[in-house]
């Protein structure tokens, strides 16, 4: 019977240890990097996004503002409009009363 043995010096396990943790340390600096790259992102888009509903907010009451002085036009006519006929109606009743 043949049996094989690893030998795992301290040498190795040391080596070992620097080795990984480099690339814990390289990974906690990618991760980190990737992290302040997404929050960029995120507060960029942020930003975007609130300025976007900000102008959407002024257009909406601006148009809001519009069409209440439309309405307030339009009503104003209505009344004008009343008015005229109301003193015509009563000119031609008049007119016929004194016939």
């Amino acid at each position: 019977m043949i049996t094989t043995g690893l030998v795992v010096t301290s040498d190795t396990l040391a080596w070992l240890s620097t080795f990984l943790g480099q690339k814990k340390e390289e990974g906690t600096d990618y991760a980190a990097k990737k992290y302040g790259q997404a929050s960029n992102f995120a507060n960029e888009k942020s930003g975007a996004a609130l300025n976007y509903a900000s102008e959407k907010t002024e257009q909406a009451k601006n148009l809001a503002y519009q069409k209440k002085e439309e309405a307030k036009d339009t009503a104003g006519d209505a009344k004008a409009t009343l008015d005229k006929k109301s003193s015509e109606a009563k000119h031609t009743a008049k007119e016929k009363a004194s016939k």
